[in-house]
């Protein structure tokens, strides 16, 4: 089972990650509690307000979920680490907005039908420095200086987030940065920078 993982990870093919499942992973036993970083709470990366609102259970239970979230929460404590340094202090703080949403919730969201939150791959993100919110374009500048594994920043300007979507396989991250926005007719867009 681990070498077909393998083969498929490192095969260049390009798949989404819908057609993704536990099959292809390898038996694993993650659980909720080892998403738990230095600076993140496990439950950050798939509380949902919106989700207890409307009675919709959003906590991750399959293995190849939890293991991508294991890697998009790897990705945000280097981003952590990396905030902390540039402004020399302990009062920075990553406020999830949104992280892995169930089908049921993204529908409910108006996420992208292909949104990378469903698969574990993706946070929406704000960042707060001494109390005080950053500008988004800084903070879009400091996960490119950070180096952190992205495919894509997503500038949503309307709701004053960051999205970052992770690449199934990091190797294959296309590094894409774009504002993003919902049309008049409830559809995305987005724009290159």
């Amino acid at each position: 089972m681990f070498l077909k993982f393998f083969k498929f990870l490192f095969s260049g093919k390009k798949q989404k990650e819908k057609t993704i499942d536990s099959s292809i992973q390898p038996h694993l036993n993650i659980q909720l509690i080892d998403l738990t970083r230095p600076n993140f709470k496990a439950i950050e990366f798939w509380k949902s307000t919106v989700a207890e609102r409307n009675n919709i259970d959003n906590t991750p239970d399959q293995q190849y979920i939890l293991s991508n979230l294991m890697q998009t929460a790897d990705q945000m404590q280097i981003l952590h680490s990396y905030l902390q340094s540039v402004y020399a202090s302990n009062n920075v703080v990553i406020d999830i907005t949104s992280g892995y949403r169930c089908e049921k919730l993204n529908v409910l969201v108006k996420g992208s039908p292909t949104s990378r939150h469903k698969s574990g791959l993706a946070v929406d993100i704000k960042v707060r420095v001494n109390k005080k919110i950053l500008p988004l374009k800084v903070v879009m500048n400091h996960i490119i200086d950070a180096e952190i594994n992205f495919d894509q920043i997503l500038i949503e300007n309307a709701l004053n987030i960051i999205h970052i979507g992770f690449a199934i396989n990091p190797l294959k991250a296309r590094k894409q940065v774009k504002y993003a926005w919902i049309d008049k007719n409830n559809n995305w867009k987005t724009k290159k920078l």
